[in-house]
């Protein structure tokens, strides 16, 4: 069959035209038109119309490795800002990662408050909580700015989540939402309140 091998070679020798990273642009290009592809589910447009309108959805049956895909499809839909809850830390932290493969849209990881295992009196432990809690104050401020500016703008154009380098999807664990945060007077003020 001559043909056949004449399609192989000129495959194969396209193929090899191809560098590794116009081919990892590529896959990347793939993935982030994945997301739209949900779009056009019905059951998928109901949450949709479902979280529009300030009610939640439930996502049932979503295996673990499409959640950032669903993440993303949501966040594409939605406006203003998109909380996913994680049932552990590192979670969150897991599937911030894997959401930015399939969208573009500014992320942050609001972290819990907590210490290595075995990490007690090696001195590590103020380091890493301080750390934690500087993240949560800088992402409640961000976030305490955002709905202010949101809730004053007059269209959508205006809008703080339409800015890049606002985040408006926020990924967290239960764990770190169950722990206490400062009142948001403290939050932009915090000298006042000592």
């Amino acid at each position: 069959m001559p043909w056949l091998e004449a399609r192989v070679l000129s495959y194969n020798s396209a193929r090899m035209a191809i560098t590794p990273a116009a081919a990892q642009a590529e896959a990347l290009a793939r993935l982030k038109a994945l997301p739209g592809s949900l779009a056009s589910r019905e059951r998928f447009t109901d949450a949709i119309c479902q979280l529009s309108n300030a009610k939640t959805a439930s996502f049932d049956g979503v295996p673990r490795s499409s959640f950032a895909l669903l993440a993303a499809a949501i966040a594409q839909q939605v406006r203003g800002p998109l909380l996913v809850i994680t049932p552990h830390p590192s979670q969150a932290e897991d599937l911030a990662t894997d959401f930015r493969m399939f969208s573009e849209i500014p992320t942050a990881t609001f972290p819990a408050m907590e210490s290595l295992e075995g990490a007690t009196g090696s001195g590590n432990v103020g380091l890493i909580r301080e750390e934690a809690v500087g993240s949560r104050l800088r992402i409640l401020k961000r976030l305490a700015v955002a709905l202010s500016s949101a809730a004053t703008s007059e269209n959508q154009s205006d809008s703080p989540w339409s800015s890049r380098g606002t985040p408006r999807v926020f990924f967290t664990s239960i764990s770190a939402l169950l722990q206490p945060v400062p009142a948001r007077a403290e939050i932009f003020h915090p000298d006042c309140h000592r």
